[in-house]
């Protein structure tokens, strides 16, 4: 609601404490929080009137902005002394001001019917709020019509409307379809009746993960802007590597000390681990933004001084992981997965979430690059790779997850440690305990359960890497060694290996100056059943020790 405007002194900058999750803005001035400054991006996005939407994932920063948002348009000026658009150029006349956090809206059970309600409460508070009449409804739409008609017709000032988290009803109720098809109708009414108010309507700003065609705001004549991709937006929510550095100076210093390391040495594992995301291009120039990290993950870290991973663990992807489980996964079978971004336009209903967008726009991949009209996309960074395939083993095979797991760390301290003799045996004790819902009797199934092995185990595998001769099926590069895989079921891994070295592969790898190690494998092609899939083997012509997979370290050509 809205804040009164005699705001105390502060002093914002000397003792900043780092909130792990804030979402009211005054609330993180009031009690010398630390706000990572945004109000130049804001302004720069922002300052004109009209319709504005961006999407983004859960725990990004979505609720501080439509807080700082709505402290802007009320005025408060006292909450943002010292920060970059005090000095700005900014109008501070205070605006009739309404913000909806539908993520407040849908009660223990979500329901049309609470939604409505809630909605309908919050719309009398603002009344009383600002002191005017508005006749008694059971209808949300119509009475945020009418509180819009009464607050111009009082304050003969147009209106601001921020909406937090539009779709988060929706997603409540995706599974259940009369529900959705309910609550799909309330939102559209309530959401419709902002685009006929457009001449009382100063700005109308709303934040979701995905972007629904049919809600009402995006059906039909369409006059929101939507900055989701814009470049300017791009890092309207999350932290840039100059934001690290320069607010988290003293978390970044202590996580040194704790761990014995450079402050350079930290500062590239927090790029590894946490950054990467990015969310704006432009197809004309093929420009691409820079990656960012997600803050809530970021504040956890510092506030823990430690390498935690919370930001995956504050929310499961349940939707995602049915949908790929659903379809064998097949989305996750390519590195370097490609699409047209109209891949990523607006859903018209709900049965065309395909795993693509639901990946993208939940932050598991993320855009790598653009061109040629292509956007391509990767996993952004070690900490949502390992977390996420730890998830999608467990909802693939729930009985054996926890003991592949496991041996999912084992396996990449075998490979970092180069323990040849150990590898294959745990390899096959992974097979061992995967069931039919995870290895069918196709090379990609197995290639894809070792991606989710290595990935489980805090690697980052990358798939059907291209070369100047081929594809390698899984390549691993890690500090001070690198792996080229090759599988086979109808084949030796003698044959696996010549066709990695007669291709050349490591040609794209000598320029690390590590050594580069070439495995063959031989997969069993029987894994119909959990019984035949306990006996999947890799097996080897000839090993460096009796049962391990076949083997050659690169030496270099020339």
């Amino acid at each position: 609601m809205t804040k009164k405007k005699d705001v105390k002194k502060n002093n914002f900058v000397d003792s900043v404490k780092i909130s792990r999750s804030e979402g009211s803005f005054v609330k993180l001035r009031e009690n010398g929080g630390l706000y990572v400054d945004k109000t130049k991006q804001i302004y720069d996005c922002l300052r004109r009137p009209g319709y504005y939407f961006l999407a983004r994932p859960r725990r990004f920063g979505k609720s501080i902005l439509c807080s700082t948002l709505e402290e802007l348009f009320l005025a408060n000026r006292g909450y943002f002394k010292g920060l970059w658009i005090d000095k700005s150029d900014w109008d501070w006349e205070p605006l009739p001001t309404m913000r909806f956090d539908m993520s407040m809206m849908i009660g223990d059970t979500t329901t049309p019917a609470i939604v409505q309600e809630n909605l309908l409460y919050t719309l009398r508070e603002y009344a009383n709020h600002y002191k005017v009449s508005v006749q008694a409804s059971q209808d949300a739409a119509s009475m945020l019509g009418w509180l819009i008609d009464a607050l111009r017709k009082k304050y003969t000032k147009k209106i601001v409307v921020i909406i937090d988290e539009y779709d988060k009803p929706l997603l409540d109720v995706i599974h259940k379809p009369q529900e959705y098809d309910r609550m799909l109708e309330m939102l559209k009414a309530f959401y419709t009746k902002l685009k006929g108010q457009s001449a009382n309507l100063h700005l109308v700003f709303a934040t979701g993960v995905f972007k629904f065609s049919k809600v009402g705001m995006f059906f039909g004549a369409n006059n929101f802007t939507d900055l989701t991709f814009n470049l300017d937006a791009s890092t309207l929510v999350g932290y840039t590597q100059e934001d690290l550095e320069k607010y988290f100076d003293e978390g970044i210093n202590n996580l040194a000390t704790k761990l014995g390391k450079k402050r350079s040495e930290i500062i590239t594992t927090l790029q590894e681990k946490y950054n990467g995301y990015r969310f704006g291009y432009d197809e004309d120039i093929g420009a691409l933004c820079e990656g960012v990290y997600n803050s809530f993950g970021i504040n956890n870290v510092f506030a823990d001084t430690a390498m935690t991973e919370k930001w995956f663990e504050s929310g499961s992807p349940a939707i995602l992981l049915k949908k790929l489980h659903k379809q064998n996964c097949k989305a996750l079978l390519s590195q370097e997965l490609s699409a047209n971004p109209s891949k990523l336009s607006p859903l018209r209903a709900k049965e065309e979430i395909q795993p693509l967008p639901l990946l993208y726009f939940a932050s598991y991949f993320t855009i790598e690059k653009y061109e040629r009209r292509k956007l391509t996309f990767k996993f952004p960074n070690g900490e949502v790779g390992t977390a996420f395939f730890e998830q999608l083993i467990d909802e693939l095979d729930p009985e054996h997850s926890g003991a592949i797991l496991d041996l999912a760390i084992d396996v990449v301290l075998a490979l970092e440690d180069q323990e040849f003799g150990n590898l294959q045996n745990l390899l096959n004790q992974a097979l061992a305990n995967a069931g039919y819902q995870l290895i069918l009797s196709r090379e990609d199934q197995y290639q894809l359960f070792f991606v989710m092995l290595l990935h489980a185990g805090d690697c980052l595998p990358r798939v059907e890497e291209v070369t100047q001769d081929g594809r390698i099926d899984i390549s691993i590069t890690m500090r001070h060694v690198a792996y080229l895989l090759e599988l086979k079921i109808n084949g030796t891994p003698q044959k696996a290996i010549d066709q990695i070295k007669e291709k050349d592969y490591a040609r794209k790898f000598r320029h690390l100056k590590r050594p580069i190690w070439a495995i063959g494998i031989k997969l069993a092609g029987d894994a119909k059943t959990k019984k035949s899939a306990t006996k999947t083997r890799t097996t080897s012509k000839k090993t460096m020790s009796k049962k391990n997979a076949e083997k050659c370290r690169y030496q270099p050509r020339g």
